[in-house]
């Protein structure tokens, strides 16, 4: 189980924060995010029963989902202003922040929301890179090198963690979440299942991939921000599942996060990299998830300094805190140089059909 701590968790004596990342499914913060409520893609296909009528097209961002990411967004402004690390009203220069998204609707409108909540008198122009409604390479979750022999190795290694059943066995306790799922759609009366666009839904269909191939140019982009002089926060949206091979690759302990539905990577969630210097020049890093809550999500509740988002460390298997709770600076950027390296070792352990290589 990871451990929670208060938005006030690092007021020992000397450091004082640099630069912050934020990856969402964040001054200097950074962040991975991933996209706050979305309207679902199945429409009214996959069950017989009409659906509320969406504030948005199907995938997009709703309109409660873009009120909660600017609360988000405005609870992170109040943090920094009371930890001293943000004037009020900041207006950043041009490289002081960095907003990039993936270029589809849902993770460009959380990015814009987010950054409204957070610099509401900033103007902050969104990153985002190749056509509108495309897929940014960064946040792409597919291969970046493939072989036959690294498939088998893959596929050998996912398996071995069914044990004796192998693949299936890896999820055979969803069946009873898809049971559900079909009783509340009333899924077999639905138009795709009727026409065969639809199967029952079981066990043992999952598709899994490898972290460091997936991640592999996100672990690229995180390693940069980490280093960039003058940079005070980064904001990268993607979704979960860059989220989820990202802390795979990085070798992240497993963790359980609470009052929440989804325990790993859920609705809205962003992994925070923080990065703090003592007085002595000395730099650190910490590294936890931040969440609203179901309760706070469902009642779409105005977060503050007094009713804060969860938030919890996330440990790595390598790499140990100091007295203060903090991983060396050095150690964290050290384990995103291996994670890139592993990624480039991948076409020397398995060189034959490199050609292969182009999926991602």
């Amino acid at each position: 189980m990871c451990r929670s701590r208060p938005a006030e968790f690092l007021n020992f004596e000397e450091p004082i924060c640099k630069r912050l990342i934020l990856l969402e499914h964040e001054l200097e913060r950074r962040s991975v995010s991933i996209q706050y409520v979305r309207c679902h893609l199945g429409r009214n296909v996959t069950t017989p029963h009409k659906w509320i009528e969406w504030s948005s097209n199907g995938s997009e961002l709703t309109v409660k989902g873009g009120v909660a990411e600017t609360i988000m967004g405005e609870f992170f402004r109040k943090w920094l202003e009371n930890e001293g690390l943000s004037p009020e009203n900041y207006i950043p220069s041009k490289d002081e922040v960095r907003f990039y998204a993936n270029p589809c609707q849902r993770t460009l409108a959380t990015t814009q929301f987010f950054s409204a909540g957070m610099l509401p008198v900033a103007n902050v122009r969104i990153e985002y890179h190749g056509d509108y409604d495309s897929r940014d390479p960064t946040f792409k979750p597919r291969f970046g090198y493939v072989s036959n022999s690294y498939i088998d190795a893959a596929t050998a290694e996912i398996a071995a963690q069914g044990e004796d059943a192998g693949l299936a066995g890896i999820d055979a306790d969803l069946q009873e979440g898809y049971d559900l799922i079909e009783q509340v759609l009333d899924y077999k009366s639905s138009p795709a299942y009727k026409s065969g666009e639809a199967k029952d839904l079981k066990t043992g269909d999952a598709e899994y991939t490898i972290g460091v191939d997936c991640a592999h140019l996100l672990v690229a982009e995180i390693s940069e921000e980490l280093g960039k002089d003058g940079r005070r926060f980064s904001f990268l949206c993607g979704h979960d599942s860059n989220q989820s091979s990202l802390l795979h690759a990085l070798d992240v302990t497993d963790y359980d996060l609470p009052d929440t539905i989804e325990t790993k990577t859920p609705i809205g969630g962003k992994i925070l990299f923080e990065v703090w210097e003592n007085a002595s020049g000395k730099q650190f890093c910490n590294v936890r998830y931040v969440c609203a809550t179901t309760e706070q999500v469902r009642n779409l509740n105005l977060l503050s300094l007094e009713e804060a988002p969860a938030s919890y460390d996330l440990n790595f298997k390598d790499l140990e805190r100091n007295a203060d709770g903090l991983f060396s600076l050095e150690d964290v950027q050290k384990l995103l140089s291996n994670t890139a390296a592993a990624y480039d070792q991948l076409a020397k352990d398995y060189p034959e059909e490199a050609e292969l290589g182009q999926a991602a």
